[in-house]
């Protein structure tokens, strides 16, 4: 995060944190209402515990010479939380993979490596790790974020503690989702969607009706057009993206939900929107802790 002549300056809030290859797109809805889309840098990684030193080299120079590692270094981590002095620290190799799209099968093949002992980090997504240990600012905080106003890269991005806690400005739009039966099962396609009803702010409650095509269509229409922050699925047998998702493409429907109309990764084809479920308050991203142990 450079600074350079082009720079500019926006206040806003953080709403929206997407990971693409190996970047990050971070939207910002800005004091005058606009929305930004800013780019920064993105690059995973994971720590290895090898059996023992000598297996550890041996594995060090395996990896060296793989074409899906960027980068590889020793580094020593605390891996108890419990056990802070400096006996504690382990000796431990860093992996940068050259993407992530080649993460999950470097950490597959490691798992069932004999001269590995441990896997530390591998379970938190990359939305997480991106959040924690670079952002390190949570979603709907206010922030200034300083940019370069040609390519939209991120230079600089800092939380401001407002003493205000008003909301945040955010649009909001209310739907339910009906389908033939009580209940959906992801994975069965004979339960299609029957109809979608919609509440914009204090707007009449309208209905998507019709082929289940034509409903999803005018749906996404609808959003776009209204072009809200927040969605939220008041359905409480169904209430999130996957089942709109997996219609769309058991249908073969190529169609956009977000506002990254760039976004070659169809899993961000509502980047730049926040999806909640009726019941729950948090975004589909499973920012839960990580099953697996971390390395401080």
């Amino acid at each position: 995060m450079d600074s350079c002549d082009s720079s500019s300056h926006s206040i806003g809030w953080l709403l929206d944190v997407s990971v693409e290859q190996n970047c990050a797109i971070i939207w910002v809805k800005t004091l005058e209402g606009k929305i930004l889309k800013l780019v920064d840098i993105y690059q995973p990684t994971f720590y290895v515990l090898p059996k023992d030193g000598n297996t550890g080299a041996a594995l060090f120079q395996a990896l060296s010479q793989q074409s899906t590692v960027r980068q590889l270094e020793w580094q020593d981590k605390f891996t108890d939380l419990f056990d802070f002095d400096t006996s504690g620290k382990k000796r431990l190799i860093c992996v940068y993979p050259e993407s992530i799209l080649h993460y999950k099968t470097l950490e597959r093949k490691l798992e069932h490596d004999p001269r590995v002992s441990q896997l530390f980090n591998a379970d938190l997504s990359h939305i997480q790790r991106y959040l924690f240990t670079e952002l390190k600012i949570e979603p709907t905080s206010k922030v200034e974020v300083e940019y370069d106003k040609n390519d939209l890269r991120l230079i600089k991005i800092s939380k401001i503690n407002d003493e205000d806690l008003a909301t945040p400005p955010f649009s909001i739009l209310y739907f339910e989702i009906h389908t033939a039966s009580s209940s959906y099962n992801i994975g069965h396609d004979h339960d299609p969607i029957r109809e979608i009803t919609v509440r914009y702010r204090q707007e009449l409650e309208i209905s998507f009706e019709g082929s289940e095509e034509n409903i999803i269509t005018d749906f996404c229409k609808y959003v776009l057009a209204k072009d809200q922050d927040i969605l939220i699925c008041n359905s409480n047998h169904f209430g999130y993206k996957n089942i709109l998702f997996e219609r769309m493409s058991i249908l073969g429907l190529d169609l956009l939900l977000g506002r990254d109309e760039d976004s070659n990764n169809k899993a961000n084809r509502i980047s730049g929107r926040v999806y909640l479920s009726n019941n729950s308050v948090q975004k589909d991203l499973n920012l839960a802790g990580p099953n697996r142990e971390s390395a401080i």
